[in-house]
């Protein structure tokens, strides 16, 4: 386990800090020490601008440091004062040269100066990414917290690095409908609560887990008939008033990123043409070109079904639907579902290939592709709800 810290100029005093009930209050003006005693960490790599190095602040923190673990094993780390861009990015690779792979870290930011804070935090979001690192703990004692009988408080700030995560995992759900990140947090939020006792611990939080994994899983291959139920119930969970207090109370920056999630999935939640050519604009503008297009020559057989009274979901009309728009696009049909039925067929039949035949269509141009055909699509519901004055419903 690495302790990464750092030591200004400042006018420290002693104070006696409090990490926890369980563990014993320190007496110290040198809060690293503290840390070396409560968490007994293997090293001590210590953040010193020049003037830090030569300050009797660290002349006297590493002579208590020293009680605690060997010289050799505390190292001093040089940064600039961070006065401009460039010694910003030098104090952050210097944050990130002292950790390995996979690394056990605890932070203290307690005598952090000026942006240092921020660049530790940013390097630990960095480090767990590229370098596998775990997060023991991020530390702060609070010297302006102190209480009346002189404790001040020490402040594990490792929760709001762990927003990041819930961050990240909400916009790629939203941007790219891959959900499995966020589904696990929520899965692993509850298991967390219930493995250290918490009281009142979280039960719905699993069930929004399953509700985000179904939509996730449904829109990624394209399992379209599937889609609008698992989006009412991930909507139902997440409008259930037991589901709306546990997010508050445990999750509770996770409030309007939920709200966020609902708004961009709501619009698949009815099993209609409209909301399927909401989907296929979904597809093409997220970059999913082939789940756009597969889905777009379906719409066109569902559309025809709809419009003579048939049942989407039976394979034989769907067949014989098919049949019929091939024979139209072998004449001189003019129509708008025929010219979109033409241009996506040869396409699906390349999707199919993989790109493994000659002249196959390149990336950009099922992209664009995509996106002409959602076009289409929507004037021809355009001029249904011209003709029959309402959009069309019941598929």
């Amino acid at each position: 386990m690495k302790l990464i810290t750092s030591i200004g100029t400042g006018n420290y005093s002693e104070a006696l800090y409090r990490l926890n009930p369980s563990s014993p209050d320190i007496r110290t003006a040198y809060f690293p020490v503290a840390v070396a005693q409560w968490f007994k960490p293997q090293s001590v790599h210590v953040l010193l601008t020049n003037a830090a190095q030569n300050h009797a602040n660290w002349q006297n923190c590493k002579t208590e440091l020293q009680q605690y673990l060997p010289e050799e094993h505390i190292h001093e780390v040089s940064i600039p004062d961070g006065k401009n861009e460039a010694e910003l990015w030098q104090i952050f690779e210097a944050i990130t040269s002292v950790v390995n792979e996979n690394d056990k870290l605890i932070i203290d930011i307690t005598h952090g100066f000026r942006s240092l804070p921020m660049l530790a935090l940013l390097a630990i979001a960095y480090l767990r990414q590229v370098k596998g690192v775990e997060l023991q703990a991020i530390l702060y004692g609070a010297r302006d917290s102190e209480d009346e009988d002189g404790i001040v408080p020490v402040f594990d700030l490792t929760p709001f690095v762990s927003l990041l995560d819930w961050l990240a995992a909400a916009k790629i759900f939203m941007a790219t409908g891959n959900g499995s990140e966020l589904a696990d947090l929520m899965r692993r939020a509850q298991a967390e609560a219930y493995k250290t006792n918490q009281p009142q611990p979280p039960k719905q939080l699993i069930k929004v887990s399953d509700a985000v994994k179904a939509v996730s899983e449904n829109l990624l291959t394209n399992r379209v008939p599937e889609i609008p139920p698992a989006v009412r119930k991930l909507v139902e969970v997440l409008d259930d008033a037991q589901t709306q207090q546990e997010i508050r109370q445990w999750l509770p920056p996770l409030v309007p990123l939920l709200d966020q999630v609902k708004a961009s999935y709501a619009p698949f939640a009815e099993d209609t043409l409209e909301a399927q050519g909401e989907l296929i604009k979904w597809y093409a503008h997220h970059g999913h070109a082939v789940h756009a297009i597969t889905l777009a020559r379906e719409w066109l057989v569902s559309y025809e079904l709809e419009q003579s009274g048939g049942d989407k979901m039976d394979v034989g009309q769907r067949e014989q639907v098919s049949e019929a728009l091939n024979e139209r696009a072998r004449t001189n049909d003019l129509s708008l579902v025929v010219e979109v039925w033409r241009e996506l067929s040869g396409l699906r039949n390349d999707i199919a290939h993989c790109g493994f035949r000659e002249g196959s269509a390149k990336a950009k141009t099922l992209q664009a592709a995509a996106e002409k055909a959602y076009e289409k699509i929507h004037k021809i519901l355009e001029a249904t709800r011209g003709s029959s004055g309402q959009t069309v419903q019941g598929m």
